[in-house]
C-alpha cells in the first residue's frame, strides 16, 4: 500500500511539474503557441534518435550519452517500443527513466546499461538481459511489470538493480556474477540458485518473501543479511568454500532444512540461523564430513547423511522452460485445461504449479515425465488461474529444480493467441512501399486490437525480395510468443 501512495504522489508531483513547464514555454513561444516537441536528435558522438507513431528508433553506433533524470531529449514524447540498432555499446543513465515504454528491444552488441535507464518503467514487461556485462545501480528499479531476469556469468549488476520488482518471479543468474547490495530486494522468486564463484552483496535479497528454496553453490562470497527477511525460506543448500557474513537469514522463521556440503565445518556457523529457531532446523551434512561435533555446530541438529547431501544439487544448473499454450476444453463451469510447454534438453520431468491466488498462497502441483510435452488439469473456470512451470533433473537420486518460467494466467480465455496471419503474403512489384496488414486471432475466436501487439516491419519494402514482419504481444497478452511472417514482392509477368 505505502508503495502504490509514493507512486501515485510521485505522479502527481510529476503532473503539476510538467503543467507549469507547459504553461511556461506557452509564454515563452513566439505569439503565445507553444512550440512542438523534437522528434529526432542526437543522442550519442556517432548516434542518433528518431521518434515516429509509439516507436522510439536509437540508431549509430557506440556509447548513448548519459542523462540526468528527466532530461533525455526523449522524454516528453509517448513511446511505447524502444528499437536499438546493431553496433550500439550502451544504454545511457536514466535515458529511459519514468517512460511508458512497455517493449525493449535490445541487440546483442549492448553491453552496459547505465545508472536508473529505465527506473520506474511500470509497463515494461520484458526485457533481454542475457548479453549484459553491466546493469548500472537501480537499472531497472520498481519496474513492477518485469516477471523475470536473466543475467550473464560475469556480469555486474549494480546495487538495487532490480530492487522493488515485486511481480519478478524467476531470477536465473550465471555463475561468477557480482551482485550488488539490495540487487534483487523486494523480488518475489520461489526458487534460486546462486551459482559458483558469485559474489552476493549486503541483504541482496532481503525481503523477497516468496522464496522457499535456495541453493548457494561453492566459491561464494555472501554478504550480511543478504537474506533477511525472507519469511517464508523452508529448504537451503549451501555449496563448499563460501565467506559468508553475519546473519545472512535474519527473519527467517521458517527454514526446516540446511544442507551443508562441505566436508569440514565451516566458520560461519554462529550467526547462520537466528537463535530462535536453530532447535527446529534439520541441518545434513556428509557422512565423513568432520569439525560439526564442535562449536558453535553442537547447537543446531546435525545429520551425517548421503541421503539428503549430494554435491551435484548445488552447481547443477537446469534450464528455464515456459508455458507455450493453454487450450481449454468444453464444460460451463469446471473444465479440462490442456497446458503446452516448452521442453527442455535432457530434463527427467516438469512440474506445473497453479492456482487461484496470484500469490500462489494455496497452490495445487501436478508432475509429468519427458514422453509428454503437455498436461490436462480440470479447473473451475469461473475464476481467473494462475500458473508456472519448471523443469527438474535428477542427479544421483535427487531432484534438481530449474527457476520457473514466465507466470502465466487464464481469465476466460481472452488472452490466447490461436492464429497470426498477413492479410497478404505476395505482391507485385509497383515501385511503391507495398505492407499488408497483421491480423490475429484468439482462442475465443476473437480478433485481437492492434493495440496490444507491436508489429516490427523491415526496411524499404519497394523492390522485389522478401520481407520478414515480427509481431510481439505486450500487456495481458504478453505471455504468447512473438511471431515472424513473410512476404514477398514479385517481379510483374
Amino acid at each position: 500500500m505505502r508503495k502504490e501512495v509514493r507512486k501515485i504522489i510521485r505522479k502527481t508531483v510529476a503532473g503539476a511539474a510538467f503543467g507549469l513547464f507547459a504553461f511556461a514555454a506557452l509564454l515563452a513561444a513566439p505569439g503565445g503557441k507553444a512550440e512542438a516537441a523534437d522528434t529526432s536528435g542526437t543522442c550519442g558522438t556517432t548516434m542518433t534518435w528518431d521518434f515516429s507513431g509509439t516507436t522510439l528508433h536509437i540508431r549509430g553506433t557506440g556509447d548513448m550519452y548519459n542523462y540526468s533524470k528527466g532530461q533525455a531529449p526523449w522524454s516528453s514524447l509517448k513511446f511505447v517500443t524502444v528499437e536499438f540498432d546493431p553496433g550500439i555499446l550502451s544504454v545511457g543513465d536514466y535515458a529511459f527513466a519514468d517512460s511508458i515504454v512497455s517493449t525493449v528491444n535490445l541487440t546483442d552488441s549492448i553491453k552496459r546499461i547505465g545508472t536508473s535507464a529505465f527506473e520506474n518503467c511500470d509497463r515494461m514487461v520484458t526485457i533481454p538481459l542475457q548479453g549484459l556485462s553491466e546493469i548500472g545501480e537501480r537499472a531497472l528499479y520498481d519496474c513492477d511489470s518485469i516477471a523475470s531476469a536473466a543475467i550473464a556469468g560475469s556480469a555486474e549488476v549494480g546495487r538495487s538493480a532490480f530492487a522493488s520488482c515485486d511481480r519478478m518471479t524467476s531470477v536465473n543468474i550465471g555463475g561468477s556474477a557480482t551482485l550488488w547490495d539490495e540487487a534483487f530486494a523486494g523480488t518475489t522468486p520461489q526458487t534460486l540458485e546462486i551459482k559458483d564463484n558469485t559474489v552476493v552483496g549486503k541483504r541482496a535479497f532481503s525481503g523477497c518473501k516468496q522464496l522457499n528454496t535456495l541453493t548457494i553453490g561453492n566459491n561464494c562470497v555472501i554478504g550480511e543479511h543478504a537474506f533477511a527477511g525472507t519469511e517464508n525460506l523452508n529448504r537451503i543448500t549451501l555449496g563448499q568454500n563460501l565467506a559468508v557474513g553475519n546473519e545472512v537469514f535474519d527473519g527467517a522463521q521458517k527454514i526446516s532444512s540446511l544442507t551443508i556440503l562441505s566436508p569440514t565445518a565451516p566458520t560461519y556457523g554462529s550467526y547462520l540461523i537466528a537463535s530462535t529457531r536453530i532447535t527446529s532446523v534439520q541441518i545434513y551434512v556428509p557422512t565423513d564430513a568432520t569439525g560439526y561435533d564442535e562449536e558453535p555446530w553442537t547447537m543446531y541438529h546435525v545429520n551425517k547423511t548421503q541421503e539428503h547431501v549430494n554435491p551435484v544439487a548445488a552447481t547443477y544448473y537446469v534450464d528455464e522452460t515456459q508455458i507455450k499454450s493453454i487450450k481449454v476444453g468444453k464444460g460451463a463451469i469446471l473444465k479440462d485445461v490442456t497446458v503446452d510447454i516448452n521442453p527442455v534438453a535432457s530434463a527427467s520431468g516438469y512440474e506445473i504449479l497453479y492456482s487461484y491466488q496470484q500469490d500462489f498462497s494455496d497452490p495445487t502441483i501436478a508432475r509429468f515425465g519427458t514422453g509428454k510435452t503437455s498436461i490436462t488439469i480440470n479447473v473451475n473456470r469461473q475464476k481467473k488461474l494462475y500458473l508456472r512451470v519448471r523443469a527438474y533433473k535428477l542427479r544421483g537420486g535427487v531432484e534438481v529444480y530449474g527457476g520457473y518460467g514466465k507466470q502465466a494466467s487464464l481469465d476466460d480465455m481472452d488472452h490466447y493467441v490461436t492464429s497470426v496471419k498477413l492479410s497478404k503474403t505476395s505482391f507485385k512489384y509497383n515501385g511503391k512501399v507495398q505492407t499488408p496488414s497483421v491480423k490475429v486471432k484468439l482462442e475465443n475466436g476473437a480478433s485481437l486490437s492492434a493495440a496490444f501487439y507491436n508489429v516490427q516491419l523491415p526496411s524499404g519494402r519497394k523492390k522485389v525480395g522478401t520481407y520478414k514482419v515480427k509481431v510481439t504481444f505486450k500487456g495481458d497478452y504478453a505471455m504468447n510468443a512473438s511471431k515472424t511472417l513473410k512476404y514477398k514482392i514479385v517481379k510483374k509477368k
